[in-house]
């Protein structure tokens, strides 16, 4: 590879016929290296059988779910992935029951995490919103019910009071995001980096390692448009990521803090801003 650069540098720079000869260029194949660092290599969700063959570093807790996941009572909502329904870390996980209360996945995973030797990366729910309850079994709550929109186009096959938020004829019907939301705030995130220190130590202590601010906070209005129904806003993003960010350090000073992850590279240079939104022109 470096002999290519070097021929392809002597090739650039040498003089035309007649014209003065520039400066003698030379490649250094040997500056600045170092090591790669092992935490880029990482998987989300990873089985724990997948994880111990792999022996991959780090493991993320992240996704869609993960944006709306309230820990206090171990449940999520699904979004638009389907039909905006809030359902219970039991529900989700063939090996729990939720005959005898609450589960809590992120604890299992975790667990798993460290029984693997792998260092966890934890989603931070930061869009504002996260499910409200977890009932154990249909009907759940959702965002669009039947009850209030009896004319969309779709329902969930299996919870058929669960809408898809569109209308039959064309168009979203409105969001109200306490139907099934609970408002949170910077603090919510803190408590629960507060809660995993107790159960796992600190991040320098073999606990959590990781914390990462939030999921595609430009889809927000897309895939959890029932509870952020309003494109995420420049200053939005700034706040919160500094509020949550600040009490995540309070709780752990020794975690590493990641920012939001997008869907794709774009997002983190054309996020919205109001009603103006730019775009990526092809052509």
């Amino acid at each position: 590879m470096i002999s290519a650069v070097v021929a392809a540098l002597v090739v650039a720079t040498a003089p035309a016929r007649g014209a003065t000869p520039g400066p003698a260029l030379s490649v250094n194949g040997a500056a600045d290296h170092h090591p790669i660092s092992s935490h880029i290599y990482w998987m989300n969700f990873a089985s724990a059988g997948l994880a111990k063959q792999l022996d991959r570093p780090v493991d993320r807790w992240g996704g869609n779910t993960t944006d709306t996941y309230n820990w206090k009572i171990g449940s999520s909502n699904t979004g638009n992935d389907y039909y905006f329904e809030n359902i219970p870390d039991c529900f989700d996980a063939p090996t729990y029951t939720c005959d005898d209360g609450p589960k809590y996945g992120y604890r299992t995973f975790v667990r798993k995490d460290q029984l693997a030797g792998a260092k966890t990366l934890m989603t931070v729910p930061m869009m504002g919103w996260v499910a409200k309850d977890g009932e154990p079994n249909h009907p759940f709550t959702c965002g669009f019910p039947r009850s209030v929109f009896a004319n969309q186009s779709s329902f969930d096959p299996y919870d058929t009071q669960c809408g898809n938020g569109q209308k039959a004829g064309g168009g979203l019907v409105p969001s109200q995001p306490s139907r099934d939301g609970m408002q949170i705030n910077a603090s919510f995130g803190g408590d629960w980096v507060k809660q995993l220190k107790s159960l796992y130590g600190s991040a320098a202590g073999g606990g959590v390692r990781f914390y990462e601010l939030g999921n595609e906070p430009a889809l927000w209005n897309s895939t959890h448009r029932d509870m952020h129904p309003g494109p995420t806003t420049y200053d939005e993003l700034w706040r919160k990521s500094r509020d949550y960010g600040a009490a995540v350090k309070a709780a752990d000073p020794t975690a590493k803090m990641l920012g939001f992850s997008e869907w794709g590279w774009p997002n983190y240079y054309l996020q919205r801003r109001g009603r103006h939104q730019r775009r990526l022109l092809a052509g």
